[in-house]
């Protein structure tokens, strides 16, 4: 009996040691400011105190440290901003300081607001996803940063401004990229042509450097004001099998160069106003 005493004592001091740690861990601490800042924070109701953080609804942790955060489509409200302390309902840029986060998926919400540039100190991400939000101002260079990335979606927001070129520079493990149906104007930078592993392609308008990207199978331009030219080059994409130029408006002519794409599958021009003319 004392035996089983003595062993019931340290499992006893083991679970409340465990409990301190928890509670003062600054990633659970990090969390429970990200449900705080939220207007509908009943929402993540099995983020409670009685829980070790590992274990809450769309966390993945691996060694102790959060890895994964995905709650896509879960309605959350809140305007995404860099300061936590100046606006008390803001998405906290201390999501920053979850260090070894490799996935982040936010999208299907209602955040606003401008992107956090304190995202780019997230050095071990490999997915974001804050796509279908409602989301404002112009891509912060910092996310040029995420040297790892390897899937970016950030379309169907609204979001201004040009692509920055830290973006198509220091990103070459990325296979995805989207910021299609935003408001981005001016030209995509030449650099884009670095981007040797990426698969698929949301946005525009289309450099001749396009042609570089010989992994592409998907091209998506849909819904952006694009006063630009379809390039011969794409001729040389012949792993294309997607092209979706609805809602565009494109300048001149189909480039008989197209027909070069010997894989394209679907081409779809839907309301396109372009010269129908094969060139």
């Amino acid at each position: 009996m004392e035996m089983a005493s003595v062993w019931l004592l340290v499992l006893v001091f083991f679970s409340e040691t465990c409990n301190v740690l928890a509670e003062g861990d600054p990633e659970r601490e990090t969390l429970i400011s990200f449900k705080k800042s939220l207007e509908n924070p009943r929402v993540l109701f099995s983020w409670n105190g009685k829980t070790p953080h590992c274990n809450w609804v769309g966390v993945t942790c691996e060694l102790g440290r959060v890895v994964s955060l995905s709650l896509p489509a879960l309605f959350l409200k809140a305007p995404l901003s860099p300061s936590l302390f100046s606006l008390p309902s803001s998405v906290p840029s201390e999501l920053g300081e979850l260090t070894q986060l490799e996935t982040l998926e936010l999208g299907l919400n209602f955040f606003t607001g401008k992107i956090p540039p304190e995202l780019g100190k997230l050095k071990q991400l490999k997915t974001l996803d804050i796509s279908g939000n409602a989301l404002t101002g112009t891509l912060p260079s910092q996310l040029g940063e995420l040297t790892q990335l390897q899937f970016l979606d950030l379309g169907n927001n609204l979001l201004s401004g040009s692509l920055p070129v830290t973006l198509l520079t220091n990103l070459q493990s990325l296979t995805s990229l989207d910021v299609s149906n935003n408001s981005l104007s001016g030209s995509i930078p030449s650099e884009i042509g670095n981007l040797k592993n990426l698969t698929d392609l949301y946005l525009g308008p289309l450099p001749e450097e396009l042609s570089k990207l010989k992994s592409l199978s998907k091209l998506d331009l849909s819904y952006n004001p694009l006063k630009c030219q379809i390039p011969k080059s794409i001729g040389k994409l012949h792993n294309l099998s997607i092209l979706n130029l609805v809602y565009t408006e494109l300048n001149g002519s189909i480039p008989a160069e197209i027909g070069k794409c010997k894989n394209l599958k679907t081409f779809d021009v839907f309301f396109q106003f372009i010269d129908w003319v094969i060139a």
